[in-house]
């Protein structure tokens, strides 16, 4: 899609994009008065769809880009607004319910040519915008995953680590401005959209194919790789059968001041020796790996699984969720 980007650089654009909210604009009845003005944050857009993922984030902050160009001032009409979308279940929900489009009212539809995640117009006006991931954001795994889940061939165990990328994705879609993550894209006169319903309801709703399945079994993935996220009960069932290591990554200081796991060896992520003494240890064992939240163990875990470590667990929540849930922990 050949097309004229646009340039914001508004001064008051980082604290509306940090806001990680959207003020909105709507009725105050059924048959009342616009002028009903309403914050809407991510967690809001959870309810709606049902769980946080990377996608529901994604669509959340694409659309507070979107829409503060639309409506600099800040507060978006959500009876002026329209929009088209690609079809994946966490994208189509963020645009229904930030834009108020509805297809039967002739204000939202699906089109997966679209060249970008949205295509938003302001009805008013006519002026309207793409919005597009910049490239090399999205980590590429779980795209190519996600291909193998829509298959339905992912294992319980596999479907875990598709979890495990892409709610670390969302974490970092939440921690930097939307301009370092999307870009805008005004229409011209040979790409911009003419608005044409697509009538198709057959897209694949992604986010229940496997909610019958299985639960993932760490002690049944001896031929597979493993690259797993597990909350404190079955993290500590799982660990301790016989020759899993167990790796606290956090600093000493903090081992000494909070205590630890039994057994666990520590090898503090931070340290600039990480590797070389990871590179000593035996590539065939399972590894379970903790620290403090969850966000360094996942650090050491690609770090290990780029090293040619093949079985890696990590604590869900680090040590404090361990700790809340009064899971036996040792000081010295």
């Amino acid at each position: 899609m050949k097309t004229e980007i646009l340039i914001l650089l508004v001064s008051i654009l980082s604290f509306t994009v940090h806001a990680q909210s959207i003020k909105v604009n709507d009725t105050d009845f059924s048959k009342g008065r616009l002028g009903f003005i309403q914050e809407i944050t991510i967690d809001d857009v959870v309810k709606f769809h049902g769980h946080q993922c990377d996608g529901l984030v994604e669509g959340f902050r694409a659309l507070q880009e979107a829409l503060f160009y639309l409506y600099p001032d800040g507060v978006v009409d959500r009876t002026n607004t329209r929009i088209i979308s690609k079809s994946a279940p966490c994208l189509t929900d963020a645009a229904i319910y930030l834009t108020g489009g509805r297809y039967q009212y002739n204000k939202f539809y699906i089109d997966d040519k679209l060249d970008a995640l949205y295509y938003v117009q302001r009805i008013d006006n006519g002026s309207a915008v793409y919005v597009k991931r910049k490239e090399g954001i999205k980590p590429k795994v779980i795209d190519s995953l996600t291909v193998l889940a829509v298959q339905g061939v992912l294992s319980p165990c596999e479907l875990k680590t598709l979890k495990i990328y892409e709610d670390d994705y969302a974490r970092q879609l939440l921690a930097v401005n939307t301009w370092d993550l999307f870009d805008l894209y005004a229409p011209t006169k040979k790409t911009k959209m003419d608005w044409k319903p697509n009538k198709k309801n057959d897209y694949i709703k992604t986010d229940i194919m496997y909610k019958n399945g299985g639960e993932c079994d760490v002690n049944d993935v001896a031929h597979t790789k493993l690259f797993l996220s597990l909350p404190p009960q079955p993290f500590h069932d799982a660990m301790i059968n016989p020759g899993n290591m167990v790796l606290d990554v956090r600093t000493p200081a903090e081992l000494k001041e909070t205590g630890f796991i039994r057994n666990a060896l520590n090898v503090d992520v931070e340290n600039p020796n990480f590797q070389k003494v990871v590179n000593t240890f035996d590539r065939n064992k399972t590894y379970f790996v903790y620290c403090r939240s969850g966000i360094r163990s996942f650090e050491a875990m690609e770090i290990m699984q780029n090293m040619g470590f093949k079985k890696l667990v990590m604590l869900e929540g680090g040590i404090l969720s361990w700790t809340d849930q009064n899971m036996p922990f040792f000081k010295f």
